[in-house]
């Protein structure tokens, strides 16, 4: 999964802010503490996890207290063949709007919309590998569960230095390896079942 852009709107203390992330290299988002660096991670979550009417609690702990008003989050997303446009609004006037850009344009709202999503997700990537690979600051230090991540313990298993297997050979590059010297027509004066013409004298 690659994010393109990401915006908060009304989102604990943060009233707005909107980053692009370029296509190639490592983006470090820096500034001073309880500035909300974690709550763009934090926000990314409940927007691909939590649906927009959710009473959850880390859903309504992200509601702004200086307004009346729904926390909002707009992500640009790619991964595997698809690419998206993907908002939530929760708390106020809730909604949830997909636009769906690649192969293929789609537009959903609600539940069809965060169900959309949820399959694409499950479809182009390991979200287990995905989850276990963030950290956040306040969250909880205990052994991660990767049971049910075979990309991860195939990756952690397999002995260093260690070629993998070779892939078992597929029905057509078994036949194509095959002789089968009936199956070419020799060319005049040439070596049988070879098609080759004569070697010169």
């Amino acid at each position: 999964m690659k994010l393109h852009r990401l915006v908060l709107s009304n989102y604990r203390g943060i009233a707005h802010r909107e980053i692009a992330f370029p296509d190639h290299g490592v983006v470090v988002v820096c500034g001073d503490n309880e500035i909300g660096k974690s709550s763009m991670i934090e926000a990314l979550d409940l927007l691909l996890e939590s649906k927009d009417r959710s009473t959850k609690k880390d859903v309504k702990q992200v509601k702004p207290t200086h307004a009346d008003v729904g926390s909002e989050v707009t992500a640009e997303i790619s991964t595997g063949p698809y690419r998206f446009v993907y908002h939530k609004r929760f708390h106020k006037k809730a909604e949830t709007q997909l636009t769906v850009l690649a192969p293929r344009r789609e537009q959903l709202t609600g539940d069809e919309a965060h169900d959309r999503v949820r399959a694409m997700l499950a479809e182009t990537m390991d979200t287990d590998l995905w989850r276990a690979q963030r950290v956040l600051q306040a969250a909880s230090t205990a052994a991660v569960d990767l049971s049910g991540c075979d990309a991860l313990s195939r990756a952690l298993t397999w002995p260093p230095g260690t070629p993998p297997p070779p892939a078992a050979p597929s029905r057509c590059s078994s036949n194509a390896s095959t002789p089968n010297t009936g199956a070419i027509s020799p060319r005049p004066g040439g070596p049988p079942g070879t098609g080759r013409p004569p070697s010169p004298p």
